[in-house]
């Protein structure tokens, strides 16, 4: 910003009535500030308004508060705005957690309670339909949880349902436990419930009490499957991780998998019985009787046993539940019954003698009780429980033969309960410290295990309950720092995944099923929440916050009806699935990023949180140091230390974030008075990172706003990553950087076929594509495509006639001095056969078998890594290429005759450490001999044509010639340029929608070079080469490691299943000679160099985080650890180098593929922040017609031209259902 000075004698001279000179010239008078008198009537009751709401929202205070820590700063950095950036994230979030005050709180957890005559049950007063321990019932919302009472009235078993057998009572007590018993108070809402039916089975024999228990469980399960109001998605049995005995993991059964193993089923059940633990079912519940309404749900089962004697006399209580009435300190009762009957059994009737007598120091008896039977508790034995049938009688004496042999090594315990006293109840009860002390370890455990920002809102749960056990333990802050925590933003983020977790159960269970609509329904719901959360004008977000939810908004819309979406196949509900799960991992970057602000406003949770992991740090998971079993390839460490690209100075080594400035060494050697140097530092550090200049902006913003926001700080953050972003790349003037960017030696090499070269490399092409080369980093990538091209150029067979021509295409024509990384290489190869009018179908034919024998010939010489061929989304591997030929054939020549995408994909080694991925499509052209007709099939894209790159002047003739545009001429005369600028603003609008900026910039450098103008080029460059960019490359890293991983695995299973087969043959060579197998490889190895693979993980994980540790990622410190946590699980150490490699199995894949969809989040949302700093982008993209706009999902023409890797990428594999909806 501009200023002007002002001297003494102009001030004088302003003073005065006499005009003067600079007024008489019609000039401004320059004012002084200090003797300025504002005009009367200046103060409007706008600007009234404006400034109280300045200092009621505090906005202006707390940016002096900001301005003046930094300057009082030592060294100040070159790039303050991250700092701010993290700091009024903060206060955004504060905003938000005191939306409820205090007494509003108070008043949702103080209910007042009612008694029943059974000691310590109650009832919220004034509501009859939840029952238990006061601690609980005072924190409910009785009106929120009577909408579980029909079903949990419909999943009681009736007693005649409830298998038992002769000597055997069973009986059946169900309580709403989890989050959701406090669904209206801690939690606004919940999208799934937990529901545990404790069964009480008595009887002469604990071991026969057992089988009696698993057959009943075994029979509700069954059940379900006919159920015609729920779903069963399978069971999940917790087994104990040995690493980490305190944190259970779960094997998950499926439907199918219980009938068709169901005897190992029922012995599984009987183990997890005897470890204490509880078999959880997990299913789809129909929430009302009335109404399609459904809810994810976790049914979990739980035993106690009464063992009676001969005598008809109880000798005691065995609990197989992982704690005796935890049903009373976490959950609730919904019916009167259970809940009395559920004290019950924790309650003995002892005769008046023996209820006087005297108690040991622990609140047991010195002798042993002889409990009689009576009271609530023989109710159990008193209920006529239904007969097993002669199969389940056949099971009830498996599981018991079974448990004879367990029992042996594993003993359940018996816990023996004084009941109930009333009086001290802390000695008795409930509350005696025998049973509060374990379920205070468990959760205390609980928290230590959680991470504390990624599953900062499971914690909170923990934190609840142990709050409830004892209110007197903690700080009486706490209750309402939880409640505000999971009213905020990352609280309502958590509940988005949660409902994102849900619709996946519902795509789970509704797939192929007549009721379809229940999967749209919910869709339509969890889109309407994002909106909500995201993009609510009551609720102003951040900038990176409101994209977030549009790309969620735009992914959820693309299966909602009438986007081609029919969840019939196998395809569209694994997509879906996959395309689900992605989400919550993308938002689980916002979801730390949120909690680590979040945490700065709960001091007593977070210090609760830091005592509980200092407490128990064994129980904190920290992943395994892998060793490598096989030998290192190299023998030497390897070096990380590599030139990624064609790295502008200002990015290598992240030069930014170095750079500061030294108050005091700046005082001694500048020109300064002594007087006034440090102030004259400060005002020129202000000055030159335009600080005023910002709050100036905002002001104005939030001025000329239809309204004052509610919170004053989202509008900042987002102006403040803005200029965070301005810092990094406005480092020099755009008249500079243009003058570097396009080629200045352009010629025409062709004029009758408008062929243009630059000097220095064989380039050809039209001046839109190859104005924008980079001569130096065009060599390297010429030999690579030669690797690629077909030596015969031209090709006969029979009638027809082929000419094939291949050109470098995509962004891979802007690596260099406008991008760079390099991603990956895109190749289009041309085939234009020639024919007979209407042998169209011949020539695919042809078309087909030119391909395959091209393919074939480059996976048998086995010289580089190939991933395999892609229709769409269908991936056909190397082996099932050269494997299935006929099956290939006709899949290729259907994909032709519908003009879908066909395209390869392998690796080459470049800079002699990476591997770059090479997508070559195969596009035909089919020409009639008359000349007079030309089809093509493959997606329309006369984009295509404006960037496109040949080797020789004669094949970019050939293809002006054939598949140049349609009305001929000069390709970039108006009418050409204006027909392919109408699709490319059309796949423009797409992306936009979609908020992908980094291929809106793109089209957008495409657009100008086609225009021949300069209107976009800085805009791009600069979008080319941001942070955004640098998570892009990291990105396409992790992406190319994945398939590279892929390929080895592939390999090492062929090479051990070839071996085996010539061992075979070999021992048989006497008997019979055979020949050798179609599509075996000869000489097969793995073509994928181990040391170059391991070398490219270290430098990727290497460059992983040094870019999530810079300043300007903005995202803070927890997610670089998170992030780096996530990779150790997938990498194994050599014992004697510090060289690390990928571990060959799936799950590396998986955890790959979870740390991709992290870092899209943070690309994203630093992409649009340069995009809102790009004005002419802005305009631009702002001003297309709405009816260029591509209605539906994105075509495979969009992701074929400007090449988002990503959407036609292989999907995994089918994943086991526990993965898909973890």
């Amino acid at each position: 910003m501009s200023r002007q000075t002002t001297s003494q004698s102009q001030r004088g001279s302003q003073r005065s009535n006499v005009p003067s000179r600079a007024q008489s010239q019609g000039r401004e008078e320059p004012i002084d500030r200090r003797t300025y008198i504002p005009p009367n009537g200046y103060d409007t009751d706008a600007m009234k308004q404006f400034r109280s709401y300045l200092v009621e929202t505090g906005v202006e205070e707390t940016f002096k508060k900001m301005v003046k820590l930094l300057l009082n700063r030592p060294t100040l950095p070159y790039n303050p705005y991250p700092g701010f950036v993290l700091r009024f994230r903060q206060f955004a979030e504060k905003f938000h957690m005191e939306q409820e005050s205090i007494e509003k709180i108070q008043q949702s957890l103080r209910n007042a309670l009612q008694e029943t005559y059974i000691p310590n049950l109650f009832c919220v007063k004034g509501h009859d339909t939840v029952w238990g321990l006061s601690s609980i019932l005072r924190a409910v919302n009785p009106s929120s949880l009577e909408k579980y009472q029909w079903l949990m009235d419909d999943l009681t078993p009736h007693p005649e349902d409830i298998m038992s057998t002769q000597d055997y009572s069973n009986q059946v007590m169900l309580a709403l436990v989890g989050p959701a018993v406090f669904d209206g108070t801690f939690y606004p809402y919940v999208h799934n419930i937990q529901i545990r039916m404790e069964h009480l089975v008595t009887g002469p024999d604990v071991k026969e009490g057992v089988a009696v228990f698993v057959n009943s469980v075994m029979a509700y399960i069954d059940s379900m499957y006919s159920n015609p109001r729920h779903l069963i998605l399978g069971v999940n049995i917790p087994d104990i991780d040995e690493e980490y005995p305190d944190i259970t993991v779960y094997d998950l059964w499926d439907p199918d998998k219980i009938q068709e193993e169901k005897e190992e089923f029922l012995q599984v059940l009987s183990d997890t019985v005897i470890g204490n633990k509880y078999i959880c079912m997990e299913c789809i519940l129909k929430a009302d009787p009335y109404y399609p309404k459904y809810i994810r749900a976790q049914v979990q089962f739980g035993l106690n046993f009464i063992e009676i004697s001969e005598e008809n006399v109880e000798e005691g209580l065995v609990s197989f539940c992982e704690f005796p009435m935890a049903c009373l300190h976490e959950g609730v009762f919904l019916n009167r019954s259970h809940a009395e009957q559920y004290i019950s059994i924790f309650s003995p009737q002892v005769d008046p003698f023996q209820r006087d007598g005297p108690r040991s120091a622990l609140g047991q008896p010195p002798g042993a009780d002889k409990l009689e039977i009576g009271g609530p508790r023989s109710m159990s034995r008193q209920s006529k429980n239904r007969q097993p049938t002669s199969a389940q009688d056949q099971g009830i004496r498996n599981i018991k033969r079974h448990m004879y042999d367990r029992t042996t090594h594993i003993m359940p315990r018996k816990v023996r309960i004084d009941g109930f006293r009333i009086g001290d109840e802390n000695s008795y009860g409930p509350y005696a410290w025998q049973i509060t002390t374990p379920i205070k370890s468990h959760f205390q455990k609980r928290i230590a295990g959680h991470h504390m920002h990624a599953e900062l809102c499971d914690a909170v749960y923990c934190a609840i309950i142990l709050l409830l056990l004892d209110r007197d333990s903690y700080a009486q802050e706490l209750p309402f720092e939880l409640f505000r925590l999971l009213h905020s933003t990352v609280g309502l983020l958590y509940l988005l995944m949660e409902q994102n977790k849900s619709v996946r159960y519902m795509v789970k269970g509704f797939s192929n099923t007549s009721q379809l609509q229940v999967i749209r329904e919910y869709l339509a719901l969890y889109r309407e929440a994002v909106v909500h959360l995201f993009q609510s004008s009551l609720n102003d977000r951040s900038l990176e916050q409101k994209t977030a939810g549009k790309i969620i908004v735009a992914q959820v819309e693309d299966f909602l009806p009438g986007e081609g979406m029919s969840f019939e196949s196998v395809l569209d509900v694994q997509m879906a699935l996959k395309t689900l799960k992605d989400i919550n991992w993308y938002c689980l970057t916002l979801s730390i990023q949120l909690a680590e602000d979040s945490l700065s406003q709960t001091p007593v949770l977070k210090e609760v949180m830091i005592a509980m992991k200092n407490t128990f740090p064994k129980v904190i998971p920290q992943p395994l140091t892998r060793h490598r079993q096989r030998r290192d390839p190299t023998g030497t460490e390897m070096d990380a230390d590599v030139s990624h690209g064609l790295e502008h100075e200002h990015m290598k080594d992240l030069l930014h974030e170095k750079l500061i400035i030294d108050v005091n060494n700046s005082m001694e050697s500048g020109d300064y008075s002594k007087t006034i140097a440090k102030e004259a530092i400060l005002i020129q550090y202000m000055l030159d990172t335009h600080l005023d200049g910002v709050w100036k902006e905002y002001l104005l913003e939030i001025a000329r706003a239809q309204f004052f926001p509610p919170n004053p700080y989202p509008r900042l953050v987002s102006l403040l990553r803005q200029q965070a972003m301005r810092m990094d790349l406005f480092f020099e003037k755009p008249e500079q950087t243009e003058a570097v960017l396009l080629a200045t030696e352009l010629k025409m090499e062709d004029p009758e076929n408008f062929i243009y070269t630059i000097n220095g490399v064989d380039a050809y092409g039209t001046s839109s594509a190859v104005r924008v080369l980079d001569t130096g980093a065009f060599i390297p990538l010429s030999q690579i495509i030669q690797l690629f091209v077909q030596q015969d150029y031209i090709q006969r067979k029979g009638t027809y006639r082929a000419g094939i021509c291949l050109a470098l295409s995509g962004p891979s024509i802007l690596y260099g001095k406008m991008q760079p990384f390099l991603n990956e290489v895109e190749l289009h190869e041309h085939y234009y056969i020639q024919g007979p009018p209407g042998c169209s179908g011949d020539g695919i034919q042809l078309f087909a078998m030119m391909v395959y024998n091209h393919v074939h010939d480059m996976v048998m010489k086995n010289t580089i890594p190939v991933v395999g061929v892609f229709f769409g989304e269908m991936k056909w591997s190397w082996e099932e290429v050269v494997t299935r030929k006929q099956a290939f054939m006709d899949m290729l020549v259907g994909a032709t005759s519908r003009s879908e995408p066909v395209f390869l994909k392998a690796f080459i080694l470049m800079d002699h450490w990476r591997y770059i991925p090479v997508r070559k499509y195969f596009l035909l052209h089919f020409i009639t001999d008359d000349e007079l007709d030309a089809e093509i099939f493959y997606p329309d894209n006369p984009v295509a044509f404006y960037q496109s790159v040949f080797l020789s002047r004669d094949r970019a003739a050939f293809h002006y010639q054939n598949g140049g545009p349609t009305n001929g001429g000069d390709p970039m005369n108006a009418t050409n340029v204006r027909q392919a600028q109408q699709f490319l603003d059309r796949m423009i609008s797409v992306s936009k929608d979609r908020c992908d900026w980094m291929t809106v910039h793109r089209g957008l450098l495409l657009k100008s070079l086609m225009n021949q103008d300069k209107v976009h080029l800085v805009e791009s460059w600069r979008m080319l080469h941001s942070m955004a960019a640098q998570i892009e490359y990291v990105i396409g890293m992790l992406d190319s490691l994945q398939d590279l991983l892929v390929i080895t695995m592939e390999s090492l299973e062929y090479a051990n299943r070839n071996s085996s087969r010539g061992a075979t043959g070999n021992s048989q060579r006497t008997k019979s000679r055979t020949p050798r197998q179609l599509g075996v490889i000869p000489d097969f190895e793995c073509t994928v160099d181990e040391a170059i693979f391991g070398r490219m993980t270290m430098v990727m994980h290497k460059k992983l985080v040094e870019v999530t540790q810079a300043r300007i990622f903005m995202t803070g410190t927890p997610l670089t650890e998170f992030l780096k946590a996530k990779l150790k699980t997938c990498i194994e150490e050599d014992p004697r180098l510090d060289n690390f490699y990928l571990a060959f199995n799936t799950e590396s894949l998986f955890r790959l593929e979870e740390v991709k969809h992290m870092l899209r989040f943070v690309q994203d949302s630093l992409a649009a922040d340069v995009h809102h700093i790009s004005p002419n982008a802005i305009s631009a993209t702002e001003n297309l017609a709405p009816d260029e706009i591509l209605q539906g999902r994105p075509s495979s023409v969009v992701s074929y031209m400007l090449n988002d890797p990503y959407v036609y990428r292989q999907r995994p594999q089918a994943q086991m259902m526990q993965t898909i909806l973890e």
